[in-house]
């Protein structure tokens, strides 16, 4: 068994899953659309925190001994993880590694962009509210995502609602002039790489094919699949011959909205 103790003050939360974090040198979660890996403590806090019922159970345990010194034991025969504390103890099931599944991405015919990952979790939080929940239609489930000479572009609708965000930052001289298919992210990855990068501040790299995206910088790596089919023109929706424009002070629009 391999052993670690630490306090379960709530202060304590980032040095769990510190602690979490050296039970092996990286970590990874997977699902049947995807897979994440990383290295560092606090992206493993937020991915284990959002994906990993066994962590969050520990934490949730730790939690209630206000502050008591706990000894972490690891035992890979019983494949459990024994917590004791001053007067009593606990025990949580783990799996073992080697039975992880590898995710298998093709990423065949793929195009590279290095951007900054502010970039992108912007871009995601600017149409995210517009996306859909239908079964019959599973594009318009997602965040499309277009890269085109005017900037990066993000758009979701659910067919009353359009958002449609460009970052102009990000264009075609930062892609070596290398045109693909615009590609849809599934709103879970998107929601997860909102966790991961907010606040990041540095540069991430995104690669994608018509089939996958990844999005990796030297901490983490995220796969996953992308959601199939022809996302409608949404250009098609937006007037183009309107030549009335007003401007307004946003604190007056929001409050009339509300």
């Amino acid at each position: 068994a391999t052993a670690y103790t630490l306090s379960a003050s709530q202060g304590n939360k980032q040095k769990f899953y510190n602690v979490l974090s050296r039970f092996k040198d990286g970590w990874q979660y997977n699902d049947i659309d995807g897979s994440i890996t990383g290295t560092k403590g606090d992206i493993l806090y937020k991915m284990y925190y959002s994906a990993d019922k066994n962590a969050v159970d520990i934490y949730k345990a730790l939690q209630n001994l206000k502050g008591k010194t706990v000894a972490m034991a690891l035992d890979a025969d019983s494949h459990t993880v024994k917590c004791t504390y001053e007067n009593g103890h606990f025990a949580l099931p783990f799996e073992d590694a080697a039975d992880f599944p590898k995710a298998n991405m093709n990423m065949e015919g793929s195009v590279e962009r290095t951007f900054c990952g502010d970039y992108l979790v912007a871009a995601i939080k600017q149409a995210e509210f517009a996306t859909a929940n239908e079964e019959l239609r599973p594009i318009m489930n997602g965040i499309h995502f277009d890269f085109l000479e005017e900037g990066m572009i993000s758009v979701a609708s659910d067919g009353h609602k359009l958002a449609k965000a460009i970052n102009k930052a990000i264009t075609l001289e930062l892609t070596d002039g290398v045109v693909c298919d615009g590609f849809t992210l599934p709103k879970k990855p998107a929601h997860i790489l909102i966790n991961i990068l907010n606040g990041f501040g540095g540069d991430i790299t995104l690669r994608n094919n018509d089939k996958c995206v990844v999005v990796h910088n030297n901490d983490f790596t995220l796969a996953t699949r992308l959601i199939e089919g022809h996302y409608p023109n949404y250009n098609a929706v937006i007037p183009n011959d309107n030549n009335i424009m007003a401007t307004v002070e946003k604190a007056a629009f929001v409050s009339a909205l509300k």
